[in-house]
């Protein structure tokens, strides 16, 4: 498990930044995926502001 906090950037508009923290990145990352390809994150801005498929539109990083 990879405890951090990390941030997901949007590609379309790069200063649309997404910050949280996980004990398990690797599950939390694929827990964002999952919600927004099937459309169901709770953050609606970082759901409406890619219309590319997810693995394209966002970037996620482990800032520590």
């Amino acid at each position: 498990k990879i405890s951090c906090i990390y941030i997901i950037r949007s590609k379309c508009n790069p200063y649309r930044v997404y910050i949280g923290s996980a004990i398990d990145f690797i599950n939390r990352k694929s827990c964002h995926v999952s919600q927004l390809k099937n459309n169901k994150h709770h953050s609606k801005k970082m759901q409406l502001e890619d219309p590319l498929p997810v693995h394209r539109a966002k970037i996620a990083s482990i800032l520590l």
